[in-house]
């Protein structure tokens, strides 16, 4: 939908479903370290007892024990640090992110228990990323980590094709003409 200056308004509300889909890769990586890290290790392990007589190769079976170990560790990092990302995502969920889209920025506004809690204004020229799903389009800001979904259900094909576009990407199909969002005001925390 469009407010009344001709922006494009949408929200999402981040729910734990959301923050699960958004890290399944970073989780994925994290199992596929930690076997391969595992079963390396205990090859390792296996072939410095099969060849403890032969003190010259030691050395270097003692180094891919070191290099497994440490894969299998990163490994456990990833999925430790994937589990408490969504045991946090428990405390951010229900909160909802309200976007104007207009030619020149976006205005993004925090909304928590019916309370605005937080504003930003992003520049399209910072957008580094963007990732698109059948459900919700992300946009990474600044940095790759930093992602704003924005559920696509609720928003009309010219919408939604104007977005893509103002993110960097071909878009086909209607595009809206937004104005600009010079002198808009951000309402900051109450």
């Amino acid at each position: 939908m469009t407010n009344e200056s001709g922006a494009v308004v949408t929200e999402c509300v981040i729910t734990e479903d959301l923050q699960k889909k958004f890290s399944r890769k970073f989780s994925i990586c994290g199992w596929i370290f930690t076997a391969v890290g595992a079963a390396a290790f205990f090859a390792c392990i296996a072939a410095v007892i099969a060849v403890l007589p032969c003190d010259e190769q030691l050395v270097g079976w003692y180094a891919g024990i070191a290099v497994s170990a440490m894969l299998f560790m990163l490994g456990v990092i990833f999925v430790l640090t994937v589990r408490q990302q969504l045991k946090n995502a428990k405390t951010i969920s229900g909160v909802k992110n309200v976007y104007e889209f207009y030619s020149d920025r976006i205005i993004v506004k925090v909304i928590r228990n019916g309370e605005q809690t937080a504003a930003a204004r992003l520049d399209y020229g910072y957008i580094v990323k963007t990732k698109d799903t059948p459900d919700v389009f992300y946009f990474y800001y600044h940095v790759k980590n930093v992602a704003y979904p924005i559920d696509k259900k609720l928003l009309s094909p010219a919408e939604l094709n104007t977005i893509k576009k103002l993110c960097g990407l071909a878009s086909e199909g209607e595009v809206l003409k937004l104005p600009s969002g010079e002198g808009i005001e951000l309402d900051l925390i109450h």
